[in-house]
Formats: C-alpha cells, structure tokens, sequence
C-alpha cells in the first residue's frame, strides 16, 4: 500500500482513529523505521516501520490498539495486538506494536509539519485532544475545582492542543512548568537532573474539557474524586 493509497483510507484524513493516534504519538507513542534487512526473495535493502506504545493503563493500550487496528483495516487489534510487558516484580506495562510501512512512511512525511498536522486535526480536535491527553495529562484539583493539565517538552505540540481547544470554545497558554537543569527526585531517593524544559497547559473551562474530550484512562476523568469536597 503506498502513502497515497494509505491517505484516501483515512478519507483524505477524516478519520477520528487518525487523530486519536496522532495524539498518542505526540505523547507516549511513537512510530520508527526499523533496520534495514535483505528482502527474502529479492535480496534488495528493504525496512519496516514499527507503532508501539507501552503504557501502565490497560485502557489506554487498548484504546490505541483499537485505533491503530482500524486505520490499518486490522479492527480485532484491541484485544490481539495488546500484550502484558513486565518491567519488573512489582509492576507491569501493556505494550502495543504493529508494523505498518505505509503508515510509517505517511507519518514521517507530517510528524514535524505542524500545518499538515492541522489539517489532519482540525476535522476532530476532540479525538486528538483525547490522544494527547490520554499520553501527556493529568487531573488534579484546587480549592475552586478540577484542574486539566497536560504537558510536553515541545512547544510547538502543546501550540496543536491550544489550535484544537479553540476551536472547541475552550482556552489556554503555554506556561514552564520547570526549567531545563532542574534536580528531580523520585520518593525511592534518587534524582537525576532535567536536560530540557517541561512546558504545560492548563484548558479552560476543565469541566467542559472532561466533558467534551474525556480520557481512555479512568483516573484522568474522575470528577467526582474532588479531595475538597468529601
């Protein structure tokens, strides 16, 4: 399948998976080319392109599997291509991974062209917004309500939820949320120091966000969890 053939599968990039995943690889995600093998038959250089996700949500994971699995015309990956990754005794990562050279390439072509991303996005803001902050979010709260936040190291990602959040109603700016060279540490007592900024934004109104947008993961949408007011 060629990258045009790929493209008029998604109806020219109307599709709500396409923005969900868009979301996702702006995030947690990501898509990358392979090393190059010798092809089986021909003995010609040839490469695939592997979509993965490892994430601690299973809801998330099959969320994305399902997505991905629809843009590829492949719609039992919900459940199929979602696989227990165990990183350690205590705790365990749902990874996704599929391979599509056809995506790969469409991806590659876009990924740092943030007016060709809009023109993807814009038709659903709402399922990219959901991509994203499914990856990169959180909710916490405050003495007067429920706070969205979602952050990332890019600037120009967090400019791509601000273009979809207005044209929603909503609004929000990009602030630093901690300098590059900052000391972190972790309960278990290490540390280790940033080397880039962490950028964040906050939408507003966070109910209408919650509402409208809505998360794959549980404890992004609870609301009704309100620390101030038990």
């Amino acid at each position: 399948m060629s990258m045009e053939q790929f493209y008029a599968l998604q109806n020219g990039g109307k599709s709500p998976h396409l923005a969900y995943v868009i979301g996702v690889l702006l995030g947690d995600g990501c898509c990358y080319r392979m090393k190059e093998t010798p092809h089986p038959r021909t003995g010609k250089p040839s490469f695939s392109w592997r979509i993965e996700l490892a994430v601690k949500d299973q809801p998330f994971a099959q969320a994305f599997a399902h997505s991905i699995g629809c843009i590829l015309r492949r719609p039992d990956s919900k459940h199929r291509d979602v696989k227990i990754l165990l990183t350690n005794r205590v705790s365990q990562k749902y990874r996704v991974c599929m391979a599509s050279k056809s995506f790969g390439e469409w991806w590659q072509g876009i990924k740092d062209n943030p007016e060709a991303i809009k023109a993807v996005i814009g038709v659903n803001p709402r399922q990219f917004l959901r991509g994203l902050y499914d990856s990169e979010g959180n909710l916490c709260w405050s003495k007067t309500g429920p706070l969205v936040r979602i952050f990332n190291q890019r600037q120009e990602i967090l400019d791509l939820a601000i273009f979809c959040l207005v044209l929603l109603g909503m609004r929000a700016h990009i602030r630093i949320f901690r300098q590059a060279g900052t000391v972190v540490r972790f309960p278990n007592g290490t540390k280790y120091t940033t080397s880039k900024a962490l950028y964040v934004i906050d939408p507003k109104p966070a109910r209408q966000f919650i509402a409208e947008i809505g998360s794959n993961i549980p404890k992004k949408i609870a609301i009704e969890s309100n620390p101030y007011h038990k």
